[in-house]
């Protein structure tokens, strides 16, 4: 039989104590800490269900955050472009005024200036931002997208997460595209093709062409030994069905050549140019003559007809400008010395606009035509012979070449020239020029304008690629068609637009093609050309390079500073081209917007709604896509707040007390704590020791 001792009744009186304390002090904590939890071991599967609770509580939180920041940003992004949509609506307006009959020049200048400040301050607002970030830069949101005329923004997506895997784009990656302009290849860019990436910059909507090629050991020295130059378009507002700036007649094209100077042995110029580039040219006055134009069907041996293109005067002692009388002998104003004796010359003027001077004399039986062959007769070497307001003439020559008289008069231009020059090896230069005359009566093999190379390269020291003159030619069989006052082929303000290749015939020399057509809105060619730059072996082999060159349209002259970057591959022997379509961004079209209405071109001007219209409907597709995605992160957010709610609830059912249940126990472990104490006092019997101590 067991031997219960007071000893054992007091360990387990002690032991029920103090297990009575611990559940007292559980209920006790509960209370004030309002948690049933307050340690893992209080409730394990308890604290586990908390923490993904928690977890799931701190994720909502943060893609609430995130969403906060997106909307912020997007609501200033959408900001950003009412204030876009409000300016193309200005400028619309401001083209609408400017389609209108009604207008003068000084009127059409004011607006285009009006628009010009409109396209400033969008220029401003392509770098807005939203605090230190760039709305439209794409992901480079530090760096400015926009700066002097180029942009460094990206076109990648900006998102933000906004649930678990969940993610949404905040940007619009397309504004650098709506701003700059974009490529849609018709054929796509792969490693045959000789480009392995293309971007381009203010070119004129159209379509282009490029093409790579480099020259074999087989073809080498007929491909690209010579230098080739073409006019790929030209505005002329004098004769807008005469197609050429340079010309042998109304009718036909000059055949134009460029090189560099004659340098001693050589004794004419030859297609050896040593640059490739694109220049740029506009007539800011032509020579107002009077010049001559021999009449060829009626001058022979002994008789020469000469057509004057205005009346002519003379200016007497007192420099006053007196005209010519019809009828007057005029032999003694012209330089007649080499010609056989009997020579005369009688002015006529038919009051019709054709003024004609009329050589006739006799030819000696026994002096054989060909003998005459080198005698030349000049009008006005001696005599102060003008035009009406006293403008002198500038002598010129008449030469018999053993068959019949050749007339070379002095006909000139003077214009500004713009340029965009490589070397062979890729170096580029610009220029801009002033005032630079033009001879458009050059003779076969003659200088039409040359360019020094100091105004080519000005850097000191000078580099050695840009050592020679560059000179455009007359390349032709006969002189160039000179400039006739009465039905003029030129007048201030025509502009055309050359192009041309270096020379470079050895193995392996690389060019570049590029070929291009622009159509109006009714589908109307409203210019083509192209270009054919040509580099050293190796010069473009993987590397990026920027392309510039002219573009112009034929119906207003405007004329638009283009850029195309491309990175080629290593360059084969035959590669397809690359084809693209190209439409203006806002900037470009603004630019030629501005260059339109300052033409005051009609209906040229009122055709560029369209484009404005375009851009107000791209522009609006860009904010309905701002809109819908913040409607989505405000739903997004919605269910996010409603998610908080029930994981709260559910947090709160897993940890706080239930205060009156808890108290309840509270009250019962007391009574049971005071039962305990009354129990033991019955048990445990005091002794004399209790009472000593």
């Amino acid at each position: 039989m067991l031997r219960i001792t007071d000893g054992m009744m007091v360990n387990n009186t002690r032991r029920h104590l103090n297990s009575n304390l611990l559940r007292l002090d559980e209920y006790e904590r509960q209370i004030s800490s309002g948690k049933t939890i307050s340690r893992p071991s209080d409730n394990p599967a308890g604290t586990v269900k908390s923490l993904r609770l928690r977890t799931s509580l701190m994720e909502g939180e943060q893609y609430l955050d995130n969403i906060n920041e997106a909307l912020s940003f997007m609501q200033t992004t959408d900001g950003s472009l009412g204030d876009v949509d409000e300016i193309i609506q200005a400028i619309r307006q401001k083209t609408v005024q400017a389609a209108t009959g009604t207008n003068d020049p000084d009127a059409f200048n004011a607006i285009a200036k009006e628009i010009k400040e409109l396209e400033d301050q969008l220029k401003i607002i392509a770098n807005a931002t939203y605090g230190s970030k760039y709305i439209f830069a794409g992901t480079n949101v530090t760096e400015v997208p926009y700066e002097d005329g180029k942009w460094s923004g990206n076109e990648d997506w900006l998102s933000v997460e906004i649930g678990v895997g969940v993610k949404a784009d905040i940007n619009i990656p397309q504004m650098k595209s709506f701003f700059m302009g974009r490529t849609e290849y018709s054929s796509a860019l792969t490693d045959v093709s000789g480009i392995s990436s293309l971007d381009a910059n203010n070119l004129k909507e159209g379509k282009y062409t490029l093409a790579t090629e480099i020259a074999t050991p087989a073809t080498a020295l007929t491909t690209f030994a010579s230098s080739n130059i073409r006019e790929s378009q030209s505005y002329l507002s004098a004769v807008p069905n005469n197609k050429c700036f340079f010309y042998q007649d109304m009718q036909h094209a000059a055949t134009l050549g460029v090189g560099h100077e004659v340098i001693a042995p050589a004794t004419a110029l030859a297609n050896n140019a040593s640059y490739s580039g694109s220049l740029s040219i506009e007539v800011k006055s032509v020579d107002q003559g009077p010049h001559m134009f021999l009449d060829s069907s009626n001058s022979n041996a002994n008789q020469m007809v000469f057509e004057v293109d205005q009346s002519l005067y003379t200016k007497n002692t007192a420099g006053t400008v007196v005209p010519l009388v019809n009828g007057q002998d005029v032999t003694a104003m012209f330089n007649m010395a080499t010609l056989p004796a009997g020579w005369t010359a009688t002015y006529n003027d038919n009051g019709k606009g054709i003024v004609t001077v009329n050589f006739n004399g006799p030819q000696p039986p026994a002096v054989p035509a060909p003998a005459l062959a080198g005698n030349t007769i000049a009008l006005g070497a001696t005599q102060n012979l003008c035009n009406s307001q006293g403008d002198a003439y500038t002598a010129a020559t008449a030469t018999f070449n053993g068959t019949a008289w050749q007339y070379h008069g002095v006909s000139n231009i003077t214009a500004d020239i713009k340029g965009h020059i490589y070397a062979v090896d890729g170096t580029e230069r610009d220029i801009s020029l002033k005032n630079v005359v033009l001879n458009m009566e050059a003779g076969a093999s003659e200088a039409i304008f040359s360019i020094d190379n100091l105004d080519i390269d000005s850097s000191s020291p000078a580099i050695p690629v840009f050592a020679n003159d560059l000179v455009v030619w007359n390349n032709g069989a006969a002189a160039l068609g000179g400039i006739d006052l009465r039905t003029p082929a030129l007048k201030a303000g025509d502009k055309t637009i050359l192009t041309f290749g270096a020379a470079a015939g050895v193995v392996n020399a690389q060019q570049i093609s590029l070929d291009y057509n622009f159509t109006d809105i009714n589908g109307k060619q409203v210019g083509n050309g192209g270009l054919d730059y040509v580099f050293n072996p190796a010069t473009m082999d993987n590397k990026a390079k920027d392309l510039q060159f002219y573009t112009m349209d034929q119906q207003t002259g405007v004329i638009q500073d283009a850029t195309i970057t491309f990175k080629t591959n290593t360059l084969g022997t035959s590669a397809p081209a690359a084809t693209f379509d190209y439409t203006s961004g806002l900037f470009g079209y603004l630019e030629e917007l501005v260059g339109t209405i300052k033409t005051g071109k009609l209906p040229q001007v009122g055709n560029m709604l369209k484009g404005t219209d375009d851009r107000l409907q791209e522009l609006l597709y860009h904010r309905s896509t701002i809109g819908s995605r913040i409607n989505r992160l405000e739903l997004q957010e919605s269910r996010l707040k409603s998610s908080e709610v029930t994981l709260t609830d559910l947090l709160a059912k897993n940890e706080d007390t239930d205060e009156a249940k808890v108290i309840m126990e509270l009250k019962m472990q007391e009574n049971v704590y005071q039962a305990s104490l009354a129990v033991g006092a019955r048990i445990i019997q005091p002794t004399l020791i209790d009472y000593l101590s």
